[in-house]
């Protein structure tokens, strides 16, 4: 059994802001490997930023455990994630201001 020393590549598969959306790379001409058809971008409102899970736990200093916390807790009312793909969570920037405000 053969195993390929070409280290894996991860894709950027969900965008953070509109100005992280850049267009397709065209495909190679390499025959060796079937060539995969691009998933389109889904287009997003001028604006609109989202944030990643690193970004709120920052933002608030919190941990991973009290931000789910947080968003399971009805008392706290605190904005649901947004699921942009299948392992691709983000909230809206717009949405956790709004909430600071309600808080304040």
């Amino acid at each position: 059994m053969t195993t390929s020393n070409t280290p894996f590549k991860k894709s950027k598969t969900c965008p953070v802001t509109t100005a992280d959306q850049k267009p397709a790379a065209s495909q190679s001409s390499d025959t060796s490997t079937p060539a995969l058809k691009p998933e389109p971008q889904k287009s997003l409102p001028q604006g609109v930023v989202y944030l990643t899970n690193q970004q709120v736990r920052k933002r608030y200093q919190i941990g991973n455990t009290t931000l789910y916390r947080w968003i399971n807790d009805e008392q706290t009312c605190f904005p649901k994630p947004h699921h942009l793909g299948p392992r691709c969570v983000r909230w809206l920037q717009s949405e956790l201001e709004a909430w600071e405000s309600r808080r304040a």
